[in-house]
C-alpha cells in the first residue's frame, strides 16, 4: 500500500525570529488545505466540511498506481505580491531542515546546518493520522 502525505497548515509560534517571519504573524495559521480546521491553541485538528467528501488517495495518480512510492498531495499557494507566499515556503523548509537534523535524517553526503530562531508547527496528514 502506498503512503499518503498531505500538507495541512503551517503556524509560526511565539519566539520565531523576525528575520524568519518577515510579513507572517506569530500564532496565525496559514492553511495549505481548506478542508481542515485547527483550533486557536493549535492543539486540535478537525475535518471541517461534512458535505465535502475527501478525494480518494489515488485521485491524482495514474489510473493504475503501480509504484510503491508515496502518494503526495500538495496545494498551490496563491496571493498578491508581498503577502508572504515565499515566507511560508522558507519557514516550512527551515522547519523541515531542523527536524531532519534533530531526528538524524542527515544523509552522509549532505550536511545540514541548524537554522536558529525557527519556532513553528507544521500540520500534515500521513495516511489516516494527523500530525
Amino acid at each position: 500500500m502506498n503512503a499518503v502525505f498531505k500538507l495541512i497548515a503551517l503556524r509560526p509560534l511565539k519566539g520565531c525570529k523576525d528575520y524568519i517571519l518577515k510579513c507572517l504573524s506569530e500564532d496565525t495559521t496559514y492553511y495549505f488545505s481548506n478542508d481542515y480546521e485547527i483550533s486557536n491553541d493549535g492543539e486540535t485538528v478537525s475535518f471541517v466540511n461534512s458535505n465535502l467528501k475527501p478525494l480518494a488517495n489515488d485521485f491524482f495518480g495514474p489510473p493504475k498506481v503501480t509504484s510503491s512510492g508515496p502518494l503526495i498531495n500538495i496545494s498551490a499557494i496563491v496571493g498578491k505580491n508581498g503577502y508572504g507566499k515565499s515566507s511560508i515556503i522558507e519557514l516550512a523548509m527551515r522547519l523541515i531542515n531542523n527536524c531532519a537534523l534533530e531526528y538524524k535524517f542527515n544523509a552522509s553526503r549532505h550536511t545540514l546546518l541548524k537554522v536558529s530562531g525557527v519556532r513553528a508547527a507544521l500540520y500534515y496528514r500521513l495516511n489516516n493520522d494527523i500530525y
